[in-house]
């Protein structure tokens, strides 16, 4: 599975959990301006629209398709849980134990 960069994200279709803190990804949303006097006919769930009135005026739709965002950190929502988690690993022993 690959993972956006920082402010971009992957859309995934199960929601993953954080490893050191629990907490659940969240849904995968996109905007969509539809000009005016148009209706939006796709398969994604329309979750808010507001009128906008741009260069060319319309409708700013956020959709969601029941997917969720990837986390930025392979399986941690943040660089500070990551962090966490290894340190409590090698606090138990785990960790890089040099050969001789």
């Amino acid at each position: 599975m690959s993972y956006g960069g920082r402010g971009h994200y992957t859309e995934i279709e199960e929601q993953l959990v954080c490893a050191n803190c629990g907490k659940k990804a969240g849904g995968y949303y996109e905007t969509l301006l539809l000009p005016e006097g148009e209706t939006y006919k796709g398969n994604s769930r329309v979750v808010s629209e507001k009128e906008h009135y741009a260069d060319i005026g319309g409708t700013l739709l956020r959709l969601n398709r029941g997917t969720y965002r990837a986390f930025n950190y392979g399986q941690f929502c943040s660089t500070p849980c990551a962090v966490q988690f290894a340190n409590a690993a090698v606090a138990i022993g785990f960790g890089y134990r040099p050969t001789r």
